[in-house]
């Protein structure tokens, strides 16, 4: 499973080996969503691709998350509501 803070845009790779001894990956966006698969390869080929989608996805969710709290720091504080008091 890879990263994402919601569980719709959740990755998820399953690695099935058919009858005739062929890998495929079936990768999944969120719960809901039609697999989309790739192969058919051998089995270290099925691992490695997984390992890379795994690795792209959390690269990217890494960045996305350290540009939102880039953007936090960055945003100016709300001005102090005045009060009418002097």
């Amino acid at each position: 499973m890879g990263p994402g803070p919601l569980q719709a845009i959740r990755f998820k790779w399953t690695v099935r080996r058919d009858d005739n001894g062929d890998y495929f990956v079936d990768e999944t966006i969120g719960d809901n969503s039609v697999p989309i698969s790739c192969g058919p390869m051998p089995k270290d080929a099925a691992i490695r691709f997984v390992d890379e989608r795994e690795s792209d996805a959390r690269l990217r969710y890494e960045g996305i998350k350290n540009e939102m709290a880039a953007r936090d720091v960055a945003a100016p504080s709300p001005a102090p509501k005045d009060t009418g008091e002097i």
